[in-house]
């Protein structure tokens, strides 16, 4: 039997992730770019050049993706990968300096007091630069990647420590030169999986205007989900040194591969969707209360940007909301996942007829459709069993009570009241000295009354059909007194 991979392979799946992620990062990338640029100038004419400039962009990552993914994604040869990365860095100086338009030395420096990156000072007029910046980075990371993996030091918690400490040095080389937040980028060195998510949010934070344009909710949105990401990091990353190697290394190998899909899916389908909902009604409909959070955005991200008055205002609550909201959505999309590789590697072992069979393939649908099924089995057999076992014998306990309610009511009309301090038993010895020929059926009814009140359930169908034909007798026995 072929040995169990730790963390999840999408392609046990049928799914390419770098196909899903290129698909939805054009797609994404193009309708965007239209409701952005439409937002500010409100005009269609306007925002067409934009439109052709994003489609060729569009063009041009696509080139870019499957140069690299002839290099980097399909080689053996680490040698490749290393000469992929070198270009690649080389490409992103280029790009850098064609975006500055100033020689590096004139880039903002690192100091105390976090300014804007001047690369970024306004996000409408680099928006497409900036993507590039984003799939460079992306390429960047996997020649990076592939090539650690060679090297040996990618498995494990502490091989993720060793490739974050990489991903870091050249994040930090990448932000000196081109100026920008040392620190914010440096929290991608805890797991190189939230660096699409971490450069996205990044790029439209830092895109705050001089002008006081204040910061898209969908921005902050994202901005949000990546901090949570980088508290659950944290969080798989503690779990792995605590309870060993295999266990960190399946956790980040897990959210890994859920994270490549997921953060495609959030970053460039709900982005754009979210954009076009605040295009169509405003920003202010969507929530009035942007621009309060704007201002506590600014203390975090821009320092000086912010009064003490207005971060002291909020007491850190509309941080830690958030990220408990969004921490919770992402266990629970673990959880799911989670699930979805069980019932997949069990699926699998079950399909293997000999012990050297090869485990067969398991489509993505075909997971979930499983996932689907076996619950909502499980959950028809459980109300089945409910109605056979509990269901039947309560309708049951119903029909007893009724009985013995109409039975009173028969009592009170054939001048046999039933005092209220009387119990059912002591009632039964009054009704017997005028009724003394219904006497057995008297006393099954009043048996079967007290089984139900009490907690008691009918045990069998003939329970029940008992008392039916004994207050059957009593009728007919009332008619003749």
């Amino acid at each position: 039997m072929a040995e169990d991979k730790k963390g999840i392979d999408l392609k046990d799946f049928g799914v390419s992730v770098w196909q899903i992620i290129t698909v939805l990062f054009v797609l994404g990338m193009i309708l965007s770019w239209f409701l952005m640029w439409t937002q500010w100038f409100y005009q269609f004419d306007h925002a067409l050049p934009y439109i052709k400039l994003s489609i060729a962009v569009g063009i041009v990552l696509m080139v870019i993706y499957i140069v690299a993914r002839s290099l980097v994604f399909s080689t053996r040869n680490p040698q490749n990968s290393f000469i992929m990365l070198v270009i690649l860095l080389l490409i992103s100086i280029v790009i850098g300096l064609q975006i500055i338009d100033l020689p590096p030395a004139a880039a903002i420096p690192l100091s105390k007091t976090i300014n804007l990156p001047v690369a970024f000072q306004d996000l409408r007029e680099n928006l497409p630069d900036s993507f590039v910046i984003i799939m460079i980075m992306i390429l960047t990371w996997r020649a990076a990647f592939n090539l650690a993996r060679y090297q040996g030091i990618q498995n494990g918690v502490y091989g993720q420590l060793k490739l974050g400490i990489f991903m870091f040095v050249f994040f930090a080389l990448f932000t000196l030169f081109f100026g920008g937040d040392l620190p914010f980028l440096s929290l991608a060195s805890f797991s190189f999986f939230t660096l699409m998510a971490m450069a996205t949010s990044r790029l439209a934070l830092v895109g705050y205007s001089r002008g006081g344009a204040k910061i898209p909710f969908s921005f902050q949105w994202l901005g949000g989900l990546t901090t949570t990401a980088l508290m659950t990091i944290i969080f798989a990353l503690g779990l792995g040194l605590v309870f060993g190697r295999d266990t960190g290394r399946g956790i980040l190998s897990l959210f890994g591969g859920v994270a490549k899909v997921f953060y495609s899916i959030i970053g460039f389908i709900f982005l754009p969707v979210l954009m076009l909902v605040e295009w169509w009604v405003g920003d202010d409909q969507v929530a009035p209360e942007i621009l309060d959070q704007t201002r506590l955005y600014e203390g975090i991200i821009f320092g000086p940007s912010a009064t003490p008055d207005s971060i002291s205002d909020f007491g850190g609550r509309e941080i830690v909301y958030p990220i408990i909201i969004w921490a919770s959505v992402l266990i629970a999309v673990f959880v799911i996942i989670a699930g979805v590789r069980k019932v997949v590697k069990s699926n699998r072992i079950k399909n293997m007829v000999n012990e050297g069979d090869e485990v067969s393939q398991t489509s993505l649908v075909e997971a979930f459709r499983t996932v689907i099924k076996n619950p909502l089995k499980a959950f028809q057999e459980g109300l089945e069993s409910l109605r056979e076992k509990y269901l039947d014998n309560l309708l049951a306990s119903v029909r007893i009570r009724r009985i013995y309610a109409k039975f009173l009511n028969l009592c009170i009309d054939l001048d046999i009241p039933r005092k209220k301090a009387q119990t059912p038993l002591e009632f039964i010895v009054v009704a017997q000295e005028k009724l003394s020929t219904l006497n057995p059926e008297m006393v099954t009814i009043t048996n079967a009354y007290m089984k139900v009140r009490y907690g008691g359930m009918p045990e069998e169908d003939s329970d029940i059909q008992d008392v039916e034909i004994a207050w059957k007798t009593i009728q007919e026995e009332a008619k003749l007194i």
